[in-house]
């Protein structure tokens, strides 16, 4: 398994009693107890870890802090201190990633965390902070410890999404000479058997003054009023003012209308008349119609009757 910690320099994480638990793993197939402890000064200010194992023989296969491998002298039920040593300096508020390997017979069927397996939580360590746990049922490789260490917002690659836009953008900034360089940091990790496949993420590679073209096509719906217009329904004025003394729309004298009629998008400006992408006489190509199947010059593909295709637009971004 893997995990970050940080313990804190201001409050009781670094000052309270000696052994404090960062894991504390019942093991199977016997029940064994194995622990990873904290210690303050009252045990060791310049040997902050240690382990504590109450099995005859070493249940941990390795311990690795930060990349660098740590060993113990195996004793049954007596805390053993790692070398080399983790000294208070490395462990004062600061975050340190970790890898713990279980022997092969030895596997963890509990892990309680920063605390002793108990009621109480004896040994807690107080103020402290975990973070990114992973367990893995598989060894790892150092290729991929390392991977794990350095990418810490790794994500597991099936959660991932594929967006045409941003690919497009990525792919315009990565033509970019030398830009390629920005993302070397990025990596995929696989065989981390039930953890799965990770893929690293790292920001896009974006500089002061980089343009990124970006090809949208806007289409618009339109809607007439349902209401049509005559000369019995619009609001008349009397002498200088709006008259609604009455509460009845007033007739304008002397407007003549053309007997409006309530309407559709559609038959005012119909779309296509036939299948085709030529230009047609009486028809609109860039509105949308049942006949609709091609996209080009003339004409567009949408078959909603109400939708105005708006063709497409070429936008350049300076970033």
């Amino acid at each position: 398994m893997t995990f970050w910690l940080r313990t804190s320099d201001i409050d009781a994480s670094l000052n309270i009693l000696d052994k404090q638990t960062v894991f504390h793993a019942v093991t199977k197939p016997n029940d064994k107890n194995v622990k990873l402890q904290l210690r303050d000064t009252t045990g060791s200010n310049n040997d902050r870890f240690a382990v504590l194992d109450d099995n005859a023989t070493v249940q941990l296969e390795s311990v690795i802090i930060n990349e660098t491998n740590r060993t113990w002298s195996h004793s049954q039920n007596i805390t053993v201190q790692l070398a080399p040593a983790v000294t208070a300096a490395e462990v004062d508020g600061k975050w340190n990633f970790f890898y713990v390997e279980f022997k092969a017979a030895f596997y963890p069927n509990t892990v309680t965390w920063m605390c002793n397996r108990a009621a109480t939580r004896a040994s807690s360590m107080l103020g402290s902070h975990l973070d990114e746990v992973h367990y893995f049922s598989k060894a790892l490789t150092t290729g991929e410890i390392t991977a794990m260490r350095t990418f810490r917002t790794s994500q597991i690659k099936s959660n991932g999404l594929e967006l045409p836009a941003v690919k497009s953008m990525f792919e315009q900034l990565m033509n970019i000479p030398g830009r390629a360089l920005d993302m070397d940091s990025a990596i995929e990790v696989t065989g981390l058997g039930a953890e799965g496949s990770r893929t690293s993420t790292v920001g896009m590679p974006i500089k002061t003054g980089d343009k990124v073209v970006v090809y949208i096509r806007p289409k618009v719906e339109f809607a007439f009023e349902t209401v049509d217009i005559t000369a019995s329904n619009l609001l008349g004025f009397t002498g200088s003012s709006l008259d609604v003394s009455s509460g009845n729309v007033k007739d304008i004298s002397g407007l003549v209308t053309a007997g409006a009629a309530a309407s559709t998008i559609s038959t005012v400006f119909p779309g296509r008349a036939a299948a085709g992408q030529a230009a047609e006489a009486n028809t609109y190509g860039w509105m949308g119609s049942p006949n609709a199947t091609m996209i080009g010059i003339e004409s567009t593909n949408i078959t909603a009757v109400n939708t105005m295709d708006q063709h497409i637009w070429k936008i350049e971004i300076s970033l």
